[in-house]
């Protein structure tokens, strides 16, 4: 789990545009990494596995 909060991290970081509106102020505020940090904080372990997915997982690489 460790690898797929700091991807997501990393992520978020460079692209704050990517979080929903709310957190965009924060980023203003408080920085980026706050911002990042507080998104990814309130995700439950599935929605971070699965936010994870579509940014790092290729479409076509998913297997039915």
């Amino acid at each position: 789990m460790q690898g797929i909060l700091e991807g997501l991290y990393k992520y978020y970081v460079n692209h704050p545009e990517k979080m929903p509106e709310e957190l965009h102020a924060i980023a203003d505020r408080e920085g980026r990494d706050r911002a990042a940090v507080d998104y990814i904080s309130g995700m439950t372990d599935g929605y971070a596995v699965e936010k994870f997915e579509e940014i790092y997982i290729p479409f076509a690489w998913t297997v039915k």
